[in-house]
């Protein structure tokens, strides 16, 4: 299901279009499809780099070179220095199994070979830890070769042999906080970028990005010859509702019809919440007009399943417009407006239906409903009472 363009690595919200060169290469092979709206309103834990005073700097060294090997160990762990926690693996496939298991603070990546193939282990530990902080370890001091690492996504190089303690300790905290500024700087990019172009109620898309996935999806059919269609759903009776419960049971029951509407659509559509009680599905690579009749009715019966809001069951209805292109328009903003123009058309007849200019639709006619009916309290049996159908 589209709902944005986000995704959490590590406990990180990062996002696609933050920049960075090889950063957001490297973002993108974390894409994780953990929600974003949860992680975004909700407080983020992130890792910091620890400091003075605070737990080890775990280190993950990856080097097939025993010299090198006991060099870093040297340094890092002798006499008058900060605790470091070395974990120590030959070989990238190693070390792969431990990120696995474990959390580490950086990576110290041995490169035994100074040409392509060197860089090749370096992108694929990247790969392997698209957040954690690497400093390469080379073995001359190759301006051309460091600057391609630096562009494959290390944070720093060292030479092997010649770093003196001070120089490798510092070297390895800078990466660190390096890092992590990169990573707040990315979330602060995304969670500004996710409020731009998604409703925090209900964690859908807005109008905005709504109408982006419309354009999208316009070039692709006008390239394929393919149809795509634009929905409008509207609650029946919705300042009904929010005047006898209140805004908060109507806030809730826009969350849940949200949850409902997205469950019962492909994957691949996009769905989003345009204002109050306002929403829009698109479906690309419509076969048949009728095809989305069929999508409309699954999603009418799915809504107007009982919900329980304030201790008692609301049964509510919606009315649909669709819109299909390119015979209601070829343009987003026409697309859009036609659906909903469909959607009043709904109504007209006497909601809970859809309806459609491209294919005639003969719903069967709800009974007839005035105004929703006085809130009852559950009864001792157990069995809720709520409002009558919209």
């Amino acid at each position: 299901m589209v709902v944005g363009a986000f995704f959490v690595v590590g406990g990180f919200l990062a996002c696609p279009y933050c920049g960075g060169g090889a950063w957001s290469e490297t973002f993108e092979l974390a894409r994780s499809r953990a929600t974003i709206h949860t992680q975004v309103m909700k407080s983020v834990s992130k890792p910091v780099a620890p400091t003075a005073g605070r737990a080890s700097i775990k280190l993950l060294l990856v080097e097939d070179d025993p010299g090198a090997e006991h060099l870093v160990r040297k340094a890092l762990t002798g006499p008058g220095s900060r605790a470091f926690e070395i974990t120590h693996v030959a070989k990238l496939d190693d070390a792969r199994k431990k990120l696995d298991a474990h959390y580490y603070h950086v990576m110290l990546l041995g490169l035994s070979s100074p040409n392509r193939r060197g860089l090749d282990t370096l992108k694929r530990a990247r790969a392997a830890a698209p957040i954690l902080p690497i400093v390469v370890m080379v073995g001359a001091d190759d301006e051309a070769l460091v600057l391609k690492a630096i562009q494959a996504g290390a944070q720093d190089y060292l030479i092997k042999g010649s770093a003196d303690p001070r120089s490798l300790k510092r070297v390895v905290r800078h990466a660190i906080e390096r890092q992590r500024i990169l990573i707040d700087l990315g979330f602060s990019r995304a969670r500004e970028h996710y409020l731009a172009t998604h409703d925090l109620l209900t964690g859908l898309a807005n109008r905005h990005l709504f109408e982006d996935h419309v354009n999208l999806a316009l070039a692709h059919a006008r390239r394929s010859g393919r149809m795509l269609a634009v929905l409008f759903f509207d609650i029946d009776h919705f300042k009904a509702i929010n005047d006898r419960l209140g805004h908060a049971a109507g806030d809730e029951l826009l969350r849940q019809f949200a949850k409902r509407l997205t469950a019962c659509l492909r994957q691949d559509d996009a769905v989003a919440r345009l204002s109050g009680d306002e929403f829009t599905v698109l479906q690309s690579d419509v076969s048949c007009p009728q095809d989305v009749g069929t999508v409309a009715q699954k999603a009418l019966n799915a809504v107007a399943q009982p919900y329980l809001l304030m201790n008692a069951e609301l049964s509510i209805t919606a009315s649909v417009g669709i819109a299909v292109y390119p015979a209601d328009g070829e343009d987003a903003d026409t697309l859009i407006k036609s659906a909903d123009m469909a959607m009043y058309n709904a109504k007209g007849e006497g909601r809970n239906r859809y309806y459609s200019s491209a294919c005639a639709t003969d719903a069967a006619k709800p009974e007839e409903r005035g105004a929703i009916q006085p809130l009852r309290a559950p009864s001792q049996t157990g069995v809720s009472h709520g409002l009558g159908k919209a």
